[in-house]
């Protein structure tokens, strides 16, 4: 309601107007605003900007009431929590595939094998199998070294 309504509700006395006036601008009234506002409700007479709901929290959490600082600090983790969960919501998912094709500019064997391992229909490129053999071999001829030198140990030792 109107801060006109709400003073003669309450029955303020005097002027409803005047008295109305003079009750949305007190720190107690403002405060309880705030803390509606943290949960989810909204004030249609004025609009608070993120940065004053910040201004406002951080001076309720130094508040000498420590059930005021209680609340102010509840309001203030509730409201990060929901900022947190907006962020995660706006977050696009990620095409599968696209992420295989960036993988693929790496490494095209890895890009491979990530799709078997997940049952997807992924096709290297031309290209890209080519360096994936060439990623293979590579991969050979260090496995025949490690072979070798394990083996020139092992007889090395008897």
């Amino acid at each position: 309601m109107s801060a006109t309504a709400a003073a003669r509700f309450a029955r303020y006395a005097g002027e409803p107007r005047t008295a109305g006036y003079a009750a949305i601008r007190t720190r107690a009234v403002t405060t309880l605003l705030a803390m509606a506002e943290q949960d989810g409700w909204e004030c249609p007479s004025r609009i608070v900007s993120e940065g004053d709901k910040d201004k406002l929290l951080n001076a309720l959490m130094r508040s000498q009431d420590p059930q005021v600082r209680l609340r102010a600090i509840e309001a203030s983790d509730k409201r990060r929590e929901r900022e947190i969960e907006r962020a995660r919501n706006e977050e696009p998912e990620r095409d599968p595939y696209d992420t295989l094709r960036e993988i693929e500019e790496l490494s095209p064997l890895l890009a491979q094998q990530l799709a078997r391992k997940h049952d997807l229909d992924f096709q290297l490129s031309a290209e890209a199998a080519k360096a994936a053999l060439v990623e293979l071999e590579k991969e050979r001829e260090f496995l025949m070294r490690i072979a070798a030198d394990t083996a020139c140990g092992d007889s090395r030792s008897r």
